[in-house]
């Protein structure tokens, strides 16, 4: 609770993280508040009172084992973990005899990750319009022997379940995918899923479909509208920029075209390509991860089979 015990502190913290902080997506954090209880006497820890606290939880696989008390209290912290992580099994076990110990759940025990595991990167798709031709989907995938099969799975209608969409390597480590074009003010519910070539999957959420993404086709573009780009050749600044270790590069084609997206450093060298391949018309998205390139000033370049070409400088600083 506000002003309690090193409450004050614990809130200076945070509010300096997100002023000048941001995700590796380069997006504000998302704060998810767990009010702590007292202890059974009443207390906290600034009046001696055990140091009770929700946010000592575990997530294991698809659960959420979270540290209980008191039901008064643990009704509430429930209820938040539950709306906060959709898709996932929340599991209260109490933990007043080992909490004296200065530990509860996250504190006692250890994990152990899975052999060879299969990494997926995604920010959640923030803005999509039914002026575009569909709706691209783009993540970072990774494992140690390499990626076997990479799908996005869509539907409008969860009851009646999800479409399988392939989705094809671009890039370092990249894969992508477009959801087709849908009307005004329909919801879209998605997942991805990624096999390695030694047989593992992993699922993004890792709940899915029990807990999914999730977006509604807005009336038009945003940012052409806004900014009278409509049916225009653009390419838009990355963001984050400056940035650390990833951004991304979004850039609009009027229609249908071979395009390709390069990235030169500072003395004009190629050092990757982001994109080479036919692209339907509208507003298209690609992830940068720098993975082992070093700070400086670094140039994106987009050109068409037609000849058009727009660049812009991207910082990246480590």
């Amino acid at each position: 609770p506000e002003g309690v015990a090193d409450g004050p502190q614990i809130e200076a913290n945070l509010q300096y993280v997100l002023t000048n902080y941001k995700t590796c997506f380069g997006r504000d954090y998302e704060v998810v508040r767990i009010p702590m209880p007292p202890d059974a006497n009443g207390r906290y820890p600034d009046n001696n009172g055990e140091y009770r606290t929700y946010t000592n939880s575990v997530i294991v696989n698809g659960t959420v084992i979270v540290p209980t008390y008191e039901e008064q209290y643990d009704t509430t912290a429930l209820r938040i973990y539950r709306e906060a992580m959709p898709g996932y099994n929340v599991v209260g076990i109490d933990c007043n005899d080992i909490i004296g110990a200065l530990g509860a759940i996250h504190c006692i025990t250890k994990e152990i990750g899975v052999d060879e595991p299969v990494w997926i990167s995604y920010a959640k798709k923030r803005h999509a319009y039914a002026n575009e031709s569909g709706y691209e989907i783009t993540a970072k995938i990774k494992s140690a022997h390499g990626v076997s099969a990479a799908t996005t799975y869509w539907t409008t209608d969860t009851t009646a379940g999800y479409s399988a969409l392939s989705m094809s390597a671009v890039g370092t480590d990249s894969f992508t995918v477009s959801i087709p074009q849908q009307p005004e003010g329909t919801e879209v519910f998605y997942y991805l899923s990624a096999s390695s070539n030694s047989g593992h999957s992993v699922l993004k959420p890792l709940v899915a479909p029990k807990g999914v993404y999730s977006f509604t086709v807005e009336g038009t573009s945003g940012i052409s509208s806004e900014s009278g780009l409509a049916n225009k050749f653009v390419l838009l600044q990355n963001y984050p920029n400056p940035f650390n270790p990833s951004t991304t590069i979004r850039y609009q084609i009027p229609g249908s075209r071979f395009v390709t997206i390069n990235i030169y450093n500072n003395l004009g060298q190629k050092v990757v390509t982001l994109v080479s391949g036919q692209k339907s018309a509208g507003m298209h998205e690609v992830e940068w991860d720098t993975g082992s390139f070093t700070s400086g000033v670094y140039y994106c370049r987009l050109e068409t089979a037609q000849g058009q070409v727009l660049t812009q400088k991207l910082i990246l600083l480590k």
